[in-house]
């Protein structure tokens, strides 16, 4: 009897650490929720905040976007689902003048690790946009290309820009030959 007395004494005693123990462990799985929820809620507010459209593409022919920051609606005027439900949706985009140009520097990401271009891609509004793409390569575990990520900011206002300075100065050229 005593040792029955004993052993549920311990197995109380053992319940009760136990208990606490799980206790502890619930109050930093909640802790570290929290942080986690507060972390992603601020990540999603730099992403959306930032002028960058930040994006991600399998590093294979046609490169179709696995991500694709939210902000691409502000800025080029289709949704996010739009780019990850069509395969080919940014290809379909590209300039005819700018297509081999742009998927020739896609492939020199893959070979190369990383790349940066400028090409002109059809708005949601029908007009094309001159964008900037800036590409880095990710490599699985054995080293195989595994994904593009990227970030694109629009820079039509500075080609607008270039190509008026380029016309003046154009201008200027022939007014002074030809006076």
């Amino acid at each position: 009897i005593v040792l029955i007395f004993l052993e549920n004494e311990r197995r109380v005693r053992v319940e009760s650490e136990l208990s606490a123990l799980n206790q502890r462990l619930e109050r930093l799985v909640d802790d570290r929720t929290a942080e986690l929820n507060r972390s992603e809620k601020r990540l999603q507010y730099l992403i959306t905040s930032n002028p960058a459209i930040l994006f991600s593409c399998h590093a294979s022919e046609g490169y179709p976007t696995t991500y694709i920051s939210p902000n691409v609606e502000v800025f080029l005027g289709y949704s996010v689902r739009d780019f990850l439900s069509t395969p080919d949706f940014w290809t379909q985009r590209l300039h005819p003048d700018d297509r081999t140009r742009a998927l020739s520097a896609m492939a020199s990401a893959v070979v190369y690790g990383s790349a940066a271009f400028e090409y002109r891609f059809l708005h949601a509004d029908g007009q094309y946009r001159w964008l900037r793409d800036s590409l880095m390569l990710t490599r699985d575990s054995e080293g195989h290309p595994k994904e593009i990520v990227g970030s694109c900011i629009d820079i039509d206002d500075r080609r607008r820009a270039e190509n008026a300075a380029q016309a003046a100065a154009n201008d200027l050229r022939r007014l002074i030959e030809t006076a």
